[in-house]
């Protein structure tokens, strides 16, 4: 928390994602969950919202220019 951040609303366009993020199940946990997991535990609040990819325009632009 090098910036002060408190509060965070993570806009996730998957569904899955989401269910996976706020759920408590532990089978095939994968590296990269338990890292994210470990981060919503920190002294903040974290509300992860689902949104249709139409909805989240900037995020989606963003994640086509990185996957090329």
């Amino acid at each position: 928390m090098r910036l002060g951040i408190r509060r965070l609303i993570l806009k996730v366009d998957s569904i899955d994602v989401v269910n996976i993020l706020t759920s408590d199940a532990k089978d095939g946990e994968f590296n990269l969950i338990r890292k994210v997991r470990d981060y919503l535990k920190k002294e903040w609040e974290v509300v992860i919202q689902h949104v249709y990819k139409e909805g989240n325009k900037v995020a989606d632009s963003l994640a086509s220019m990185a996957w090329g």
